[in-house]
């Protein structure tokens, strides 16, 4: 029991790294198909488009943050930058085809 207690915390914190990671799929399929602009409507003003390495076009919305860090790798401590970023690719008729999230020490929670 003392075990379960123990290691309880552990599989929630690495569900948690693990759902942050992906936009649900009933999500991405009630969104597939519809417009960007009803999406960039629905979360308010922010973001921008770009296109990733192999020429798709995708809008882009980040969260960042500083965080006070230390440890083996820094032993006087320091600042580092940590981001979410969420990607929302488009067709040639901005039309939404999928989310994608990119974890880089953030929780991307908050886009679920």
């Amino acid at each position: 029991m003392r075990k379960l207690l123990i290691l309880a915390p552990l599989f929630v914190l690495l569900g948690g790294c693990w759902l942050s990671t992906n936009i649900p799929a009933k999500i991405q399929e009630a969104w597939r198909g519809r417009p960007i602009s009803d999406l960039q409507k629905a979360i308010g003003p922010g973001g921008g488009f770009s296109v990733d390495e192999k020429g798709e076009k995708y809008y882009y919305r980040q969260k960042e943050g500083n965080f006070l860090v230390g440890g083996s790798g820094n032993p006087l401590g320091g600042y580092a930058t940590k981001s979410c970023e969420l990607r929302v690719y488009v067709d040639n008729e901005d039309k939404i085809t999928r989310f994608v999230t990119y974890n880089k020490g953030l929780n991307c929670a908050h886009y679920n």
